[in-house]
């Protein structure tokens, strides 16, 4: 299974992001594990929290609050 993180603070991005992900990964009979996060904060503690790790994190750079780059 691979684990995915998708954290952005538009709620349209991420549904578009989160459908591409379930579509593709469909088609190459792959399976995915998603998680949303709006803010960078609930994201990194969340990891913390949580103690989880993802195979792949896509993060938004510009972000309100704590940005892609300071998470």
């Amino acid at each position: 299974m691979l684990k995915i993180a998708v954290c952005d603070d538009e709620k349209i991005v991420t549904s578009e992001i989160e459908e591409k992900i379930y579509s593709v990964s469909s088609k190459m009979n792959v399976t995915v594990e998603v998680d949303v996060f709006f803010d960078g904060k609930t994201f990194v503690n969340y990891m913390i929290n949580e103690n989880k790790s993802y195979d792949l994190i896509y993060i938004d750079i510009e972000m309100m609050g704590q940005n892609g780059i300071e998470t």
